[in-house]
């Protein structure tokens, strides 16, 4: 399997998102004021796929699955964590995206690594669009010798990232259980989230 590298991802000062040391892979930035406690619902998008300049690209097949495969570990989260699922904006509700982004793979089936994927997801509030969470983590995909297409051995590596997602992870780490709940919203997320155990979170 390949090894984890660090993120690229860079928010400027003006997006509100100050990146923040969390406990599992990836990188994670939040917004100090998010209120993500407050919340009640999820929205759920369609999940996004891009290509880094120069490389190679999956079928058509393969993107489909990849994305198909990204929405169903959302929703099973949501459900799991007994958070509704809506397909509406709203006062209490936050878009949840994620998806595939800059994925690179090597033309060469020779090559090592042969490719490179970033899971990246995202907290929205549904109605402002305002931006109150990122959460990546990226993969280097080496090479396991078994002289399948870089295709193959990528969608393999891609599961193990999948499983690796922890949308509770990221939402522990928000801190939104100490979040003050809107009075026109019952604050479903907080209360969750004070189910939860509490990781080792220090901002940078």
């Amino acid at each position: 399997a390949g090894g984890e590298r660090a993120s690229n991802a860079q928010y400027a000062p003006n997006s509100g998102l100050v990146e923040t040391e969390v406990d599992m892979p990836g990188v994670l930035f939040v917004r100090d004021d998010h209120g993500i406690g407050s919340y009640d619902a999820f929205l759920i998008p369609p999940a996004a796929l891009s290509y880094r300049r120069g490389s190679s690209r999956l079928s058509e097949d393969f993107e489909q699955l990849l994305k198909a495969q990204l929405e169903h570990t959302l929703f099973d989260a949501a459900e799991k964590a007994e958070i509704p699922t809506v397909r509406e904006p709203g006062a209490c509700v936050m878009v949840v995206a994620i998806g595939l982004v800059e994925v690179d793979v090597e033309r060469r089936s020779s090559a090592d690594p042969i490719g490179e994927l970033t899971v990246a997801m995202e907290f929205r509030d549904s109605q402002s669009g305002a931006p109150l969470l990122h959460y990546e983590a990226a993969q280097s995909v080496a090479n396991d010798g078994s002289g399948d297409a870089p295709a193959e051995q990528i969608i393999r590596r891609f599961d193990q990232m999948v499983r690796d997602m922890q949308l509770a992870g990221a939402l522990r780490a928000a801190g939104l259980a100490d979040d003050a709940v809107r009075p026109d919203c019952d604050g479903l997320l907080a209360e969750r989230g004070r189910s939860l155990s509490t990781p080792a979170v220090s901002a940078r």
